[in-house]
């Protein structure tokens, strides 16, 4: 079984909750300051930005940011600076623009590897790596073709966190009836069956009211209206219509929890966009932020004045994360990481040590999760938050995508 059809369902409303979450901050770009004097270290970050503007707002380049500038001013690696390359803009890009950063990335060979990554076209760039044998080091799988390609080392498990957050409902949250509200775009009305299958049939149970609301739609109340009985709704909605929807079920005298996806959600975000109701909220990650990995990503944030960024969120951890996984392998290649020597040494990593963000990850081989259908997905743990007292607090322990808990 392919789930051939459910990918477009998957990345449609992945798509359309990142669209509309993406912001804008004035956090400088540090990367440049470097006590590291020897030949830069080029690689290529797919989304953030079109260009290298200092000023860039998106969440992947102030991961990327933070890590590199941290690296860099301890010395770099092997004396050689760290240099990202910010290609596109994410979600908003064409399959052109997303082709187009792959075949450049391919035709400068100072680039050793794509590191992080957030694209809805994985056809159109993909096949480009594939035929480089350039790695794709903590890039999101979010297309069918993320899912298989063999040059995607993800951290997460991508678009299949909106499965995951069902299932941190029925785990953590015991939910019996789980409700959700989602985009309706064509694709997206095949989602409820996906997570049914995936995330709900291994806990013995299955969506509620599924309510689906236009992406023009200015009023929700009709919509937060069909909401009735559950113990837990999910709201994927696009960012501008998921707090007139929390609003409109609570004039409506309805207390239902509510969880969102803390890819694109901070807790300074939450706390502007919902003001006094944002407390309670629930939010499902694919990082762990009661370990040791989220003190240093959190220090390295502070380091640049951006501690309390409201950019801080999933994808901000996981740029921060895909650059210290490239660091290491360059360490580990004497700060030589031709791209062969960095897909070769990926290869080699049986139980990479995320410093607790993470499960330890084995990129040697391909995963097996979900029946072997998503190689590219070796780690489907998440974790539950809480917004309390103006921060989004750890709840509970890790629940699988596919299954099981811890």
């Amino acid at each position: 079984m392919r789930h051939n059809g459910v990918f477009a369902a998957l990345a449609a409303v992945m798509a359309a909750a990142l669209l509309a979450a993406c912001g804008s901050s004035n956090s400088d770009d540090s990367s440049n300051a470097s006590t590291a004097t020897g030949t830069p270290i080029s690689f290529y970050v797919l989304g953030p930005s079109a260009d290298n503007n200092q000023n860039d707002s998106s969440q992947g380049k102030l991961g990327v940011t933070a890590a590199v500038t941290a690296i860099n001013k301890a010395g770099g690696v092997k004396n050689h600076p760290l240099k990202p390359v910010f290609c596109a803009k994410g979600i908003q890009s064409d399959a052109n623009v997303i082709a187009a950063c792959g075949r450049d990335a391919v035709a400068d060979q100072s680039v050793s590897a794509f590191v992080w990554g957030t694209n809805n076209y994985g056809s159109a760039i993909d096949p480009i790596l594939e035929q480089a044998g350039l790695a794709c080091l903590g890039c999101q799988p979010f297309t069918q073709a993320d899912f298989g390609s063999p040059m995607l080392f993800p951290f997460e498990p991508g678009a299949l966190s909106v499965v995951g957050l069902a299932a941190l409902g029925a785990d953590q949250l015991k939910a019996a009836k789980i409700d959700m509200a989602i985009p309706d775009v064509p694709a997206g009305h095949g989602l409820p069956t996906l997570i049914d299958s995936l995330g709900l049939k291994p806990r013995n149970t299955s969506l509620g009211q599924v309510v689906y609301v236009p992406a023009t739609a200015v009023d929700v109340t009709a919509a937060a209206g069909q909401v009735n009985g559950a113990d837990l709704v999910i709201n994927t909605l696009l960012q501008g219509q998921q707090a007139p929807f929390l609003q409109a079920l609570r004039q409506q005298g309805n207390k239902v929890p509510m969880m969102i996806s803390g890819s694109t959600n901070s807790a300074p975000g939450l706390g502007q966009q919902y003001g006094d109701q944002a407390e309670g909220i629930y939010a499902g990650s694919v990082y762990n932020r009661n370990s040791e990995g989220y003190k240093r990503y959190k220090a390295d944030l502070g380091a640049i004045g951006a501690g309390d960024s409201e950019l801080n969120t999933d994808q901000s951890i996981g740029a921060w994360l895909s650059v210290q996984l490239f660091a290491d392998i360059a360490n580990q290649l004497d700060g030589n990481p031709t791209r062969q020597a960095v897909l070769d040494k990926v290869k080699t990593l049986t139980a990479y040590d995320t410093k607790g963000l993470t499960p330890s990850i084995d990129f040697s081989k391909p995963g097996t999760l979900g029946g072997g259908h998503f190689p590219s997905i070796r780690n489907d743990a998440m974790y539950l938050l809480q917004y309390k007292n103006g921060e989004l607090q750890p709840v509970g322990t890790a629940s699988r995508v596919f299954g099981g808990q811890g």
